[in-house]
């Protein structure tokens, strides 16, 4: 039996009014950036979302992490509603949810040093610990993210991008946090450090226990840190699968476009390469049925611009794909 998922979304939707050129008039067009998300993170597992740029990942990271109220659907990290919180379990839900973003530089403050940077939320949420606790605690999450704790009393801008980045993560580990948000965690970085930086997230999620949710764009890492890779076009999820499992079994046609897009690991594999056709639709006016029949390479009729695919598990337990292909 399936222990109760840490984090578990919804029916997540989230729609951005746009504003109307009349004066005095309210504008009923919506942006739809999330339209619908279900999925579920484990105690200790890494769920990737990947999708094109727009597809609604951010905004998803956004809504979960309380900075954004879902037009509908809901939000659950221990069996608790994260936008109902009130009080001292809000604050409880502050410490266990944390974030990391893409540029390390934008979030951490030029004017505070590192022991600052890192100590702060302990001095903010653990009032009862001493100043030698906080800084010991320091100390240790330094240690943990391959820093020297003796470089703690220098500002950001003394450290290479890497370095920031591990600083950012110090910072949202130092509450010892159930799930940390990785928004693009090393595209910033350079090439050469990228791998060094993934590790450290695997060291720290096997001494932290830890869970991910990552969000990316670049396979390679989704592959190497994910567990699960929920596939997203145009605020839905269209496949979902354990990662092996996606990258040898992809079944819906956005998923191959996805991969055959990608560089391979080895140059001298003959693949056929997907070319898609037209733009992305907006999501101020989304196709009707499925989200993807304007592009995609695969449609089977007219069942594709009139009912929106149903997620199913056609080839094995766990892989679900929405997509008309496998309608039965």
């Amino acid at each position: 039996m399936e222990t109760e998922a840490l984090l578990s979304v919804t029916g997540l939707k989230k729609y951005f009014p746009v504003r109307s050129k009349m004066l005095f008039k309210k504008s009923t067009t919506v942006v739809k950036a999330v339209d619908g998300l279900t999925f579920t993170v484990q105690s200790g597992e890494t769920l990737a979302l990947v999708g094109e740029s727009g597809c609604g990942k951010s905004t998803t990271a956004n809504v979960i992490l309380g900075l954004e109220k879902p037009t509908e659907g809901t939000v659950f990290l221990e069996g608790k509603n994260v936008h109902e919180l009130t009080g001292q379990e809000n604050r409880t839900y502050r410490r266990n949810m944390q974030a990391v973003f893409q540029d390390p530089w934008s979030s951490l403050n030029p004017r505070m040093k590192v022991q600052e940077i890192v100590g702060e939320p302990l001095v903010v949420n653990h009032k009862e610990m001493s100043s030698s606790e906080v800084l010991e605690k320091v100390k240790q999450v330094l240690t943990d993210v391959g820093l020297d704790p003796s470089l703690m009393g220098r500002y950001p801008h003394e450290f290479s991008g890497g370095q920031r980045q591990r600083i950012a993560v110090a910072a949202a580990l130092v509450s010892d946090p159930k799930i940390i948000i990785l928004d693009e965690p090393v595209s910033a970085l350079d090439v050469s450090i990228r791998a060094q930086i993934m590790n450290m997230f695997r060291d720290i999620q096997d001494k932290y226990h830890v869970s991910y949710l990552l969000i990316a764009h670049d396979l390679g890492t989704t592959r190497y840190m994910a567990d699960k890779i929920a596939v997203m076009y145009l605020g839905n999820i269209v496949e979902y699968a354990e990662t092996e499992e996606l990258f040898e079994h992809p079944l819906h046609p956005y998923t191959e476009a996805l991969f055959s897009a990608a560089l391979p690991s080895d140059p001298d594999i003959e693949r056929d390469e997907i070319i898609l056709t037209g733009e992305i639709p907006s999501p101020i006016n989304p196709p009707s049925g499925c989200p993807f029949h304007t592009r995609c390479p695969k449609k089977v009729g007219d069942i594709c611009e009139r009912e929106y695919p149903e997620p199913g598990e056609p080839t094995a337990p766990g892989h679900l794909v929405s997509c008309h292909i496998y309608r039965k």
